[in-house]
C-alpha cells in the first residue's frame, strides 16, 4: 500500500490505522500496547513504562488510575496523590476544624495563663507590662507560624493560608 509505514516499536496497529482519523474520531488509530504509553501531543512515539501496571496502553495520554497522562511514561502522580507500593493513591481530605480550634484553644490558654500568672502586676495598674507580655507571646507565635511556613510540608486549608501570611 502506498503511503503506509510500518507500526512503531510499542504499538499496536489495526488494519487502517491513521493519525488523521485522531482529530476525526471516525477510524482506527495507531495506540499504546500494554505496558506502554503515548503522550497526547505525540501519539506515534510510545514510551515503555517502568512498571507494566502504570500503562494499560490505549489511546494517547492514557494511564493508570491517578497517574498525570501528560508526564513520560505515566511516571509521576497526580498533583493530589501520593505513591505507594508502585500504585499512586489520591490524598484524603483532612477536616481542619479540630486543627483550628486546638490551635485556637492552646493561643486563648496561654494568654488567660500570661494573665492568671501575672495578675499582681495588673491590679497595680500596670497594664502596659501585661500588654508587652502578650504581645511578645502573639510575636511568639507568629514567628512559630513563620517557621512552619518554611518547611515543605503538604498541609492544606486554611492552614496553607495563615503559614503564607505569617
Amino acid at each position: 500500500f502506498e503511503g503506509c509505514q510500518a507500526c512503531p516499536a510499542g504499538m499496536a496497529c489495526s488494519l487502517g490505522s491513521d493519525l488523521s482519523f485522531l482529530a476525526l474520531g471516525n477510524g482506527p488509530i495507531p495506540e499504546a500496547m500494554p505496558g506502554h504509553m503515548t503522550l497526547a501531543s505525540s501519539p506515534v512515539f510510545a514510551y515503555k513504562c517502568l512498571l507494566a501496571a502504570h500503562c494499560p496502553g490505549g489511546q494517547p495520554g492514557r494511564c493508570a488510575a491517578h497517574r498525570d497522562p501528560t508526564k513520560v511514561a505515566c511516571g509521576v502522580c497526580e498533583a493530589d496523590a501520593y505513591e505507594a507500593d508502585g500504585a499512586c493513591i489520591p490524598c484524603d481530605s483532612v477536616d481542619v476544624l479540630p486543627l483550628v480550634l486546638t490551635a485556637f484553644l492552646v493561643i486563648l490558654g496561654v494568654a488567660a495563663l500570661a494573665i492568671v500568672v501575672n495578675r499582681d502586676m495588673l491590679s497595680k495598674s500596670n497594664d502596659s507590662k501585661a500588654a508587652i507580655a502578650i504581645s511578645g507571646m502573639m510575636l511568639g507565635s507568629i514567628q512559630t507560624f513563620g517557621l512552619f511556613s518554611d518547611l515543605e510540608l503538604r498541609s492544606f486549608e486554611p492552614m496553607r493560608t495563615i503559614f503564607r501570611i505569617c
